[in-house]
């Protein structure tokens, strides 16, 4: 609570942590995974910037047996056990602890990470931010009296402002973008625009992590590697996400981006770019980049400057585009360029294969003939291509997803575009989630908390009178068989026409059967290697070149 009985403002400069909490998994799913808390090393720049102490824990990768899987409700929790959480928050003896809910589903281990922090000691202001904080700030207050701040969207200059409130440099009143409670009344402080120049914040703050624990996490057996796909070649696991834009201008019905991030798209400039990457490259040793980007490709001649740079300054590194990107901003020239600078993969959006879901429906604004287009010149300059797809929206029937699914067969069988095909999800605060409510296509929970929504996939399931959840189970059950189908044939071409490879996992299946199948099936693996008989591009002196896989790394 905020006030003066409960909180002392002190006049000194506060000490901040900032806490990724443990990460909580719905039972079933594939396991855990490696990224960086980029969002905590953006404001704990800014933090540093403005002359602030400050620390980073990712309780998610830190602590003595992190890939342990720990039963946690209907899930398990991986990453810091409990107590080391609280162990390092003794340690650091923090004025400001600032925890990051990057999901709803992380959101009771929010919550628990609170209550340890509070339990510490109870002066300690805690301050929880991310996209369910944007959305719902008053689940919270609602459900935990050990929150003390809420940030709505980003928190970089947020968060500077809250540890000049705690310094007694301003009220609590004049932050905007929080909300707290006081007097037992929830506050909404008045709205932050969001950040025009992003060319203000500094980079990311690397230092404050171990990041080469991140890479051996990748690689550990136990573990699931990146949190993102990418080639297996020497050093791959050296990658990191880096995001050069924000906002989305578009309305698709499932998206939730422009809640957190804004309508408006904004960039950091292609000098920006250009200099974080070099530093990445030269001095992390990164060796391969996710731009996590919503829309990296939205402004043409900023992408192609960015692209052009990284020729011209010799940067090796591989890339991919794991969010996606919009096909019909793409064409043979700036298909090219992406090859020549190291782009491994592209993902495209391509959601439906009906125009007519596509337009009414999901309101995707895109033309199936151009994404076909696409997909063609892809093919014929040689860039590897995934694609996004999603069934089971309100509006949408049986015979129209399976249209969908017969595109996405289609192209993985002919194109050798990857299908990545996700059931919609009503995320709550988009569009189709109102859809979902006021039509009353939820299926309910065994409780009337907003939370007993969801299923122990983690996600909730939509009902209408033309589809149920199990119509969707067996479209889905079908689908990955005869994608399973279409996969291992093109995995069994590709062995004749790599006989050296085929002799060398005969070898390796007499030695280690449980990594041999982990490598089979390793679809990126197969779709570069088998099926095209390549290796990864890489940048090398200005001009682009081959490197041959490390087949002891499958």
């Amino acid at each position: 609570m905020i006030n003066g009985e409960d909180i002392l403002i002190e006049n000194r400069s506060p000490r901040v942590l900032l806490i990724r909490p443990p990460f909580f998994e719905n039972k079933g799913s594939r396991g855990s995974s490696m990224d960086i808390p980029l969002g905590l090393l953006s404001i704990a720049a800014v933090l540093e910037q403005r002359g602030y102490m400050v620390g980073i824990y990712d309780a998610r990768v830190e602590g003595r047996d992190v890939l342990a899987h720990r039963n946690f409700s209907n899930g398990y929790v991986f990453g810091s056990s409990w107590d080391e959480v609280e162990e390092n928050v003794r340690k650091c003896s923090p004025d400001i602890v600032g925890i990051s809910n990057q999901f709803t589903t992380q959101f009771f281990s929010a919550l628990k990470t609170a209550e340890i922090v509070k339990t510490v000691d109870s002066r300690i202001v805690t301050v929880v931010g991310g996209p369910h904080a944007s959305i719902l700030p008053e689940s919270f207050f609602e459900n935990s009296p050990h929150i003390d701040i809420a940030v709505i969207g980003e928190g970089e200059y947020t968060l500077p402002e809250i540890a000049g409130w705690y310094q007694g440099k301003l009220s609590i009143d004049e932050i905007r973008g929080i909300v707290y409670k006081k007097a037992g009344h929830v506050i909404y402080n008045q709205p932050r625009s969001a950040i025009q120049n992003l060319d203000e914040l500094p980079f990311p703050a690397y230092h404050l992590v171990d990041l080469e624990r991140y890479f051996r996490l990748k690689k550990d057996p136990g573990s699931t590697g990146s949190a993102r796909p990418r080639y297996n070649y020497p050093g791959s696991e050296r990658s990191l996400s880096v995001i050069t834009s924000r906002g989305c201008p578009f309305s698709c019905v499932f998206c939730s981006i422009h809640l957190h991030m804004g309508k408006k798209w904004r960039a950091h400039s292609p000098e920006y770019v250009l200099n974080h990457l070099e530093q990445l490259v030269t001095k992390y040793g990164i060796r391969h980049i996710h731009f996590e980007d919503d829309n990296i490709s939205l402004h043409r001649s900023r992408f192609e400057e960015i692209l052009d740079g990284v020729q011209k300054r010799g940067l090796n590194f591989t890339w991919d585009t794991p969010n996606g990107v919009r096909a019909d901003t793409l064409d043979r020239g700036l298909l090219t360029k992406c090859k020549e600078t190291g782009c491994v993969y592209l993902i495209i959006g391509i959601e439906s294969g009906d125009q007519g879901v596509l337009d009414k429906v999901i309101r995707k604004k895109l033309s199936l003939e151009k994404v076909m287009k696409a997909i063609r010149l892809a093919h014929d300059i040689g860039l590897d291509m995934r694609a996004f797809y999603v069934i089971g929206f309100p509006g949408e029937t049986k015979a129209q997803m399976k249209k969908t699914l017969e595109l996405a067969l289609a192209l993985q069988r002919d194109w050798s575009v990857w299908p990545n095909v996700h059931v919609a999800n009503p995320l709550i605060g988009t569009h189709l989630y109102e859809i979902c409510r006021d039509g009353g296509f939820l299926v309910k929970g065994p409780g009337d908390n907003l939370f007993s929504l969801f299923s122990d996939e983690g996600r909730l399931k939509i009902q209408t009178e033309d589809f149920s959840p199990d119509d969707i189970s067996e479209l889905m059950k079908g689908f990955d068989q005869a994608s399973r189908k279409i996969h291992h044939r093109a995995f069994l071409q590709g062995l004749l026409r790599a006989p050296k490879l085929a002799l060398y996992i005969i070898v390796k299946s007499l030695k280690d059967v449980k990594r041999l199948k982990e490598f089979c099936a390793d679809t990126v693996f197969f779709r570069h290697f088998l099926i095209k008989g390549l290796s990864p591009p890489v940048r090398s002196g200005g001009t682009a070149k081959e490197i041959s896989p490390v087949i002891a790394d499958a």
